[in-house]
């Protein structure tokens, strides 16, 4: 028997006239399938209207930063601004937005940003989280946080009037099935007050959802309409969930790629939007633009086993006997340290940031397992238990999607298996800048220049069990004082940094140089290069050791995981 219920099938562009207000809140869902065809429909919509909506987006990336260049956002709400390709980096485009002055900026961590959105969708008038205490971000929003008498943050409701979400499937009435890693996509969408407007890559007869009843979903009572736009994450990837007839297809790198390069100035950045954002008229015209043969290696990128040709391809290029640069030596450091925390500490899981830090966690998870030793991995948008595939260094990738023991959303992910009552997790962190504590900033400079944000670092850095801390060192990144606190000092238990490692007990215990990373050279001349890389003073280790050189396994197995060398730096950096 068919449910009985109204069509809701409407064109994306009718949705977003007949749905979207100035002067609304709007979320968009960070699920593996984001609504980036909503994102378009909406600029074409308001774009020189000045509608100034509060957008609030976990990480906000891609056609997101053109709503914000575009004049359409008064005020953002998020953990994260970035340009994720080829490497994290900060977003050119939202910091002149920034400077303009038009744009309020909101930050948050992951789990506050979920708990304020599970707190709207629970009718509740707050949830306690760790993650801001002691952070600068706790200070900023008095609406969105409130300190409480047992030191923990009440995260306050945040109540989106729409949601917005790209799914792979629903049915004419509007029950919707998610492909998890969720992150946070059901809450906003069970949170916003006058509901979701939804896309999808294609509509299915209500027998195809109850075969796949187990996969998260969104009930047709909160949707307010279901689009048909293909590819409509693009250009994020989609995940398809197992269901048949959806096609998942992998992240466009070079499509981020390009639309990065042309941030770099105002006028090509002008250009790009155009291009891909404004001129094309709805999702076919895109498509078409796009180019089919692209479309085609975007789902094949997305197949499990699609790394091992690339993995042929790249012995046969790659010069894996190069000797070491400086970002490999720190990476291979680090790595050596976290599987030394496991076997000692008899953690269970690793959570690790992008960057050094991610590929230092990989390293220590195959170091683990050729010892026999099981460490689990853990994504904060879900993703546990993965097994990190060569080619593509990028944390959530679709291969390592595919290998996943269990996909759930960052709740799960961050709540549980990282800050959970049972939970022996080890964060494996990047920032910006570290001072002699051990706390960190990854979100504003003292002149007030945008960094990136938490994400969920502020989290990790709250309740994981210990944490170590990966940077370059320089009198700019190792500094006597922050000017914001994105993560707290007192878990932080090791800094890894390319000249040298420091360590300190858990709590306020300053950081104290343990072991020399690089070159050979003499001790006394190594620590004197070293303290003029340190913006703080610092004690030496009676004991002062000089960490090996990286093997050849060891450099082999990095340079396979990024071998356009993204994160890594040219061969002789």
């Amino acid at each position: 028997m068919s449910p009985v219920g109204p069509d809701k099938v409407l064109p994306l562009e009718d949705a977003i006239e007949r749905w979207v207000r100035p002067r609304t809140t709007l979320h968009f869902a960070f699920t593996h399938n984001r609504p980036a065809a909503s994102m378009a429909a909406l600029l074409r919509r308001f774009r020189g209207t000045s509608p100034g909506f509060t957008l609030a987006h976990l990480f906000t990336a891609g056609p997101a930063i053109a709503m914000l260049s575009e004049g359409l956002v008064r005020k953002l709400v998020t953990a994260l601004v970035l340009e994720p390709y080829p490497a994290p980096a900060p977003s050119r485009p939202a910091r002149r937005a920034l400077a303009n002055g038009d744009l309020e900026l909101e930050h948050h961590s992951v789990l506050s940003y979920v708990a304020r959105l599970q707190a709207a969708a629970l009718g509740l008038p707050g949830l306690p989280v760790r993650g801001p205490a002691g952070t600068t971000m706790a200070e900023e929003p008095p609406e969105a946080f409130r300190e409480r008498p047992d030191g923990l943050v009440e995260a306050r409701p945040l109540v989106p009037d729409l949601s917005f979400v790209h799914a792979p499937c629903a049915d004419r009435h509007g029950n919707v099935l998610l492909a998890p890693p969720c992150a946070e996509g059901t809450w906003g969408a069970l949170a916003a007050r006058e509901g979701v407007v939804v896309t999808v890559e294609r509509l299915v007869e209500p027998e195809v959802l109850r075969r796949h009843a187990l996969l998260p979903s969104v009930p047709s009572h909160r949707v307010r309409s279901v689009s048909v736009a293909p590819m409509g994450a693009h250009p994020a990837g989609q995940a398809a969930g197992g269901i048949e007839g959806v096609e998942a297809y992998g992240d466009d790198v070079a499509f981020y790629s390009e639309g990065r390069a042309a941030g770099r100035s105002e006028t090509d950045w002008q250009r790009w939007v155009e291009r891909w954002l404004l001129e094309p008229a709805d999702r076919e015209t895109y498509l078409a633009r796009l180019g089919p043969e692209r479309a085609l290696w975007l789902m094949g990128k997305a197949r499990p086993d699609s790394w091992r040709a690339e993995l042929l391809a790249a012995r046969e290029r790659l010069d894996l006997g190069a000797p070491s640069n400086a970002t490999e030596r720190m990476t291979i450091a680090a790595s050596r340290l976290l599987a030394s925390k496991v076997d000692v500490q008899d953690h269970a899981s690793i959570l690790s940031g992008q960057g050094s830090a991610n590929l230092a966690a990989w390293l220590a998870h195959g170091l683990l397992a050729d010892r026999g030793r099981t460490v689990q991995l853990v994504a904060e948008v879900g993703m546990a238990g993965y097994v990190p595939r060569p080619c593509d260094p990028f944390l959530f990738n679709h291969r390592n999607l595919a290998t996943c023991t269990a996909r759930a959303d960052a709740t799960a992910a961050l709540g549980l298996l990282v800050g959970g009552s049972q939970a022996r997790c080890l964060g494996s962190l990047g920032a910006g800048q570290v001072d002699a504590q051990g706390r960190f900033n990854s979100t504003r400079l003292a002149d007030g220049t945008l960094l990136v944000g938490s994400g969920g670092a502020a989290d990790v850095a709250a309740t994981a069990a210990e944490v170590v801390l990966t940077l370059p060192a320089g009198a700019h990144r190792l500094v006597e004082e922050l000017p914001y606190v994105t993560g707290v000092g007192d878990r932080v238990t090791a800094v890894v940094t390319d000249r040298g490692i420091f360590e300190k007990a858990r709590g306020d215990a300053p950081l104290r140089l343990t072991r020399l990373v690089g070159p050979p050279a003499e001790v006394e001349t190594h620590v004197r290069d070293l303290r003029q890389r340190v913006g703080f003073s610092f004690q030496t280790a009676a004991d002062l050791e000089v960490e090996p050189e990286p093997t050849a396994e060891s450099l082999e197995r990095l340079r396979l995981y990024d071998p356009e060398r993204a994160f890594l730096g040219p061969p002789d950096a």
